[in-house]
């Protein structure tokens, strides 16, 4: 579990609402003084103009007070929550809306003149910790980063206290539910979109294909038995060589295999942001592996994946969404392998034949050219390149 340090602060009394002109969806609130006194069923209730209320609860009740915290103190206004479990959330009446709190800050003092009492913050990943006294300055308790949906956790021990000011940090979203990702291509959500539950629109074959998603994903989301291989080299006497991965990033490109066919429109994933997306590209020796959203794209000259085929494209071939694909020119001269191995060990995908340029020289196999014309006659024992060709010197 994460522990944030506090800082002490003290926040001025006064209301802060703004709203992000860019998007209309980031948003900052601070409720402090007056404002405070919005009590509703044991409850702190504050309206947010546009997206719905704060609320800041206990299990033992939240009461409004405009008393000394201590003898030592001024008076203050201030929230007064008994110990026990409670949470400060924003909650939105709006069905297609959800809220993500980012930051969450609490502001006040022990309730008493020698009163002590903690005081957390805290989610699944993150954690904030006051240890207040009465009659000392205001202690601050933050918890950032969070990124939670709705609510953050409070914890009140030994004391109860006097919170003077609360401040969120917060995101609104619009829901969609469901999003389809189709192979025919699809409408990209926008930056503030959350996906209630995404369909595949696409059948993942039974063996070898491609895949790229513009969103994260695990293989075993995807089936039983899936495995998906990242681009990570490739070298011309060797082939391209990919790694087995279990989480699937965003806009990369993937080899997938897949031990049986999986219908369109049988996969689904749920509860997940995304963003605009532009595919990824993963290059190594000139060798691009990248993916494509659009409905069709036009793989002439290019190589892909299919039938357990690694297979240049024609004239008339086409490529449709989700799926990735290889560019590749090779050197003049240069005979190339597109062999693909996973781990060190070749797949069960059939090499492409890649027609080259038959040029002068001889070429060993780095593509360096060892010799003007076609002799091979006094060269050191080796393979070399031929107009395009291996030629073994024994």
């Amino acid at each position: 579990m994460k522990r944030i340090k506090l800082s002490l602060a003290f926040l001025c009394l006064c209301l802060v609402m703004c709203i992000s002109s860019a998007s209309a969806q980031n948003g900052t609130i601070t409720v402090t003084g007056e404002q405070l006194n919005h009590i509703k069923n044991g409850d702190f209730v504050y309206p947010i103009e546009g997206v719905g209320e704060l609320i800041l609860s206990g299990t033992n009740g939240v009461t409004y007070e405009d008393s000394k915290l201590s003898w030592l103190s001024s008076k203050r206004r201030h929230l007064k929550v008994k110990v026990g479990i409670g949470s400060v959330k924003i909650v939105t009446k709006d069905v297609n809306k959800r809220v993500k709190l980012r930051n969450v800050s609490i502001s006040g003092y022990a309730d008493g003149t020698f009163a002590w009492s903690d005081v957390s913050l805290f989610d699944k990943e993150h954690y904030a910790r006051w240890n207040a006294d009465g009659p000392v300055s205001p202690y601050e308790t933050h918890c950032k980063d969070m990124n939670v949906w709705n609510a953050c956790s409070m914890e009140v021990t030994k004391d109860p206290i006097g919170i003077l000011s609360i401040t969120v940090d917060y995101a609104v979203y619009q829901v969609h539910n469901p999003l389809v990702v189709s192979e025919n291509g699809y409408t990209q959500p926008g930056e503030f979109d959350h996906i209630e539950k995404i369909q595949l629109g696409r059948k993942i074959p039974a063996g070898w294909s491609t895949i790229c998603l513009p969103f994260d994903c695990t293989t075993a989301e995807i089936g039983e038995g899936v495995t998906a291989h990242e681009f990570v080299h490739y070298d011309a006497a060797t082939g391209l060589d990919f790694s087995a991965v279990e989480q699937l990033q965003a806009n990369k490109p993937y080899l997938i295999y897949a031990p049986q066919e999986i219908a369109a429109g049988s996969l689904n994933f749920s509860a997940r942001t995304m963003a605009q997306s532009t595919p990824q590209e993963a290059t190594h020796s000139g060798m691009t592996f990248v993916g494509s959203y659009e409905g069709q794209i036009s793989m002439q000259g290019k190589f892909g994946v299919a039938n357990n085929k690694l297979i240049k494209g024609g004239a008339h071939s086409i490529l449709k969404g989700t799926r990735a694909y290889f560019i590749y020119n090779a050197p003049s001269g240069q005979a190339s392998s597109l062999n693909i191995n996973i781990g060190g060990a070749t797949t069960g995908i059939e090499q492409a034949e890649v027609a080259v340029q038959a040029v002068d020289g001889v070429y060993n196999l780095q593509g360096v050219c060892v010799r003007k014309g076609t002799s091979l006659h006094g060269l050191p024992k080796g393979i070399y390149i031929v107009n395009g060709k291996k030629c073994v010197v024994r």
